[in-house]
C-alpha cells in the first residue's frame, strides 16, 4: 500500500483534501493511503466544477429582480457562450472571461487533472502548477526567484489545490483589491479564506482543526439561506451580481483595503453557536470555541487571483464573539458618524480599515489609531469599549469603574448635545422668515445638520482639552468648567467612583484620557440594528 503524508503539503492542497473528507462524510478513512486520498479526489474535483458558473435566464427590466442559479459541470462550456452568465465567487481563478480567465481553469481541470486522475498516472510524476486553478502560484527560476517557470509539486497535491480553487465550502467574497496586473489602481477578484491548520495533529490523530473548521463552515453556510442568488436590474444592459458576491456566510465584510472578513467570520462563528445551541450532538458554543482557537494560533491565508496575504487576531477576539454579539459590534462602525461631516468614501474606508484592525489586535497602539478618528460611535458599541477596558493586559479595570467612567463619558456627550440644541434655538430666533416657514422635512433636516455641527464643534473642545491636560486634576477640572459653563449642571454622582481611581492614581491619567474619550463619543441614541441596515 503506497502511503504519504498530506500534513506536509502547503496549506491550500490541504484544505482540498478537508474538503473531499467532508463532502464524502470519510472521517474514518486513512489519509495517508494513496488510494483512499485518489478516491476522494475523484468525487472533489468533480462536485468542484458544479457550480463553476452562475446563470439567470430572466429578462433584464429595470427596478425587477432576477434570480440565479449554478450551472451544473455538463453545461459549463455551452454556457460560456451565453449571456447571464458569470463566474461564481467561491472559484478563486482570473475574472477575465476568456483567454487564461474563465476558461483557462476550468479546461486546466477537466482536460488535465480529470482525465489523467481517471488513467492513475505515475505517483512520483511532477505536477506544474499554473495559477489558472493555483491562485498563490508565482513563476520562479532555477535560482529560486520569480521567473519563467512554474513550481512543480506531487500529482495528488496539484489536484487537492484546485480542489480548494473551486469549493464553495470555503468563506469567500467577491472585493476589491489593488492590482498588480492591469493599469487600474483596483480591481474586482474573488477572495477565499484558507486556514493554516493540520487535517489531524501529530500527537492527537484524533484531533482534526482542519476538517473541523469545514464541517462548521459547511454548516454555517448551509444556514444561510434567503434571496442570495438574487439581484435587482438597474440597468436595462447590464447583469447586477447576485448578494452571493458580497459573501457566502452572513455579514461578510469587504474593505476596500483588502482586509476582508477575518473578524465578520469569526463574528458568524460566534453567532452560529449561540443559535443552533448543538452540533453533531455536542454544543454548538464547544465546537466554535474549538475552532477558533485552532485558527486564532494561525495564519489565515486571504487568497485571489490578483494577490494574497495573511491575516491573524488575537485570543480576546474568541472571548468577545462568544460572550457578545461581534456581528452587531460590526455592523455598528459603519453607522459611526466622522466630526464635521467628514463621511466621504476615503476617509470612511479609512476609519472602517482602522477599525477593522483594533478589532483583531487589541493593543495600545491599535487603539489610539482607533480614536485618531475624531467621531461619534452608536451607542452599541458601549460593549465592545467595556470589554477592551476590562480585559486587555494593560487595562483589567473593574466593572464599576468602567461603568462610572461610562456615565462620565455620557455626560459630557449630553452636555455637547444640550449646548447644540440650545444654540440651534437662538439661531432659529434670529434667522430668516426663508428658514422660519420651511417646509416640515426641509426643517427638520436644517436642525439636524446645524445641530451636528455645533455638536461636533463642542466635542472637539472637550477632545483638545482632555488631550493637552497635564495631570488628573486639570483633566477634571478643565472638563468640569466647561460642561459647567455649557449646562450649568454638574457631573453626575455616579461618575465620582471613576474619578476617584484617576485621582488617586489607581488609573493611569493617560488611559483616563483613553476612557473618557471613547466613552464621550458613545452617542445617547439606541437605534434598533438588524443584518440589513
Amino acid at each position: 500500500m503506497d502511503r504519504l503524508n498530506p500534513n506536509l503539503w502547503h496549506p491550500y492542497a490541504r484544505y482540498g483534501v478537508a474538503v473531499a473528507v467532508v463532502e464524502q462524510s470519510a472521517f474514518n478513512d486513512d489519509l495517508s493511503d494513496l488510494s483512499i486520498l485518489e478516491k476522494l479526489a475523484k468525487y472533489a474535483i468533480r462536485a468542484g466544477l458544479d457550480g463553476y458558473l452562475l446563470q439567470t435566464f430572466d429578462n433584464l427590466i429595470p427596478q425587477s429582480e432576477i434570480k440565479y442559479s449554478y450551472v451544473s459541470q455538463e453545461d459549463v462550456p455551452e454556457a460560456f457562450k451565453k449571456d447571464g452568465v458569470m463566474l461564481s465567487p467561491h472559484v478563486l481563478t482570473s475574472s477575465d472571461k476568456y483567454g487564461g480567465g474563465w476558461k483557462g481553469c476550468f479546461n486546466k481541470v477537466q482536460k488535465d487533472l480529470i482525465k489523467s486522475l481517471e488513467k492513475s498516472p505515475e505517483k512520483e510524476k511532477p505536477q506544474e502548477l499554473f495559477q489558472s486553478f493555483a491562485p498563490l502560484v508565482t513563476k520562479i527560476n532555477k535560482e529560486g526567484n520569480e521567473g519563467s517557470s512554474n513550481p512543480k509539486v506531487t500529482y495528488l497535491e496539484a489536484v487537492f489545490t484546485a480542489i480548494t480553487t473551486l469549493t464553495k465550502l470555503k468563506p469567500c467574497l467577491n472585493a476589491r483589491i489593488p492590482s498588480k496586473s492591469t493599469d487600474q489602481k483596483q480591481v474586482w477578484a474573488n477572495h477565499g479564506i484558507i486556514p493554516d491548520l493540520p487535517l489531524w495533529e501529530e500527537l492527537n490523530t484524533s484531533s482534526t482543526p482542519l476538517i473541523d473548521f469545514v464541517l462548521v463552515f459547511k454548516n454555517i453556510s448551509e444556514t444561510y439561506q434567503g434571496d442570495i442568488l438574487k439581484a435587482k436590474v438597474k440597468a436595462p444592459k447590464k447583469y447586477p451580481q447576485p448578494l452571493i458576491f458580497r459573501g457566502n456566510f452572513p455579514n461578510a465584510n469587504r474593505l476596500s483595503n483588502g482586509s476582508l472578513g477575518v473578524v465578520s467570520l469569526v463574528a458568524a462563528i460566534g453567532r452560529w453557536a449561540r443559535e443552533i445551541q448543538y452540533f453533531r450532538g455536542i454544543s454548538s458554543v464547544n465546537w466554535a470555541d474549538r475552532v477558533l482557537h485552532f485558527i486564532q494560533k494561525n495564519p489565515l491565508y486571504i487568497v485571489s487571483n490578483e494577490g494574497s496575504f495573511q491575516e491573524s487576531f488575537n485570543h480576546h477576539l474568541i472571548d468577545l464573539t462568544l460572550k457578545e454579539d461581534l456581528t452587531v459590534i460590526g455592523l455598528s462602525f459603519y453607522r459611526v458618524r466622522l466630526l464635521f461631516g467628514n463621511d466621504d468614501e476615503k476617509k470612511k474606508q479609512a476609519f472602517l480599515m482602522m477599525a477593522e484592525r483594533f478589532l483583531r489586535l487589541y493593543t495600545p497602539e491599535s487603539f489610539k489609531m482607533f480614536l485618531s478618528f475624531r467621531a461619534e460611535y452608536p451607542a452599541e458599541l458601549s460593549k465592545l469599549l467595556n470589554h477592551y477596558f476590562m480585559t486587555t493586559k494593560q487595562n483589567r479595570i473593574d466593572l464599576e469603574i468602567v461603568k462610572s467612567a461610562r456615565a462620565y463619558g455620557e455626560a459630557l456627550n449630553l452636555a455637547a448635545y444640550i449646548a447644540a440644541n440650545e444654540d440651534f434655538k437662538t439661531k432659529l430666533k434670529d434667522a430668516s422668515s426663508e428658514i422660519k416657514t420651511l417646509p416640515e422635512d426641509e426643517l427638520r433636516k436644517y436642525k439636524s445638520k446645524s445641530i451636528s455641527e455645533s455638536k461636533d464643534r463642542v466635542l472637539t473642545q472637550l477632545e483638545s482639552t482632555i488631550g493637552s491636560s497635564k495631570s488628573s486634576t486639570a483633566l477634571f477640572y478643565q472638563l468640569g468648567s466647561i460642561t459647567g459653563r455649557l449646562v450649568k449642571k454638574d457631573i453626575p454622582s455616579i461618575s465620582g467612583r471613576f474619578m476617584e481611581a484617576v485621582l488617586t492614581g489607581e488609573i493611569d491619567v493617560e488611559d483616563a484620557k483613553n476612557m473618557i474619550m471613547a466613552f464621550m463619543r458613545l452617542s445617547t441614541y439606541t437605534e434598533q440594528l438588524t443584518d440589513n441596515n
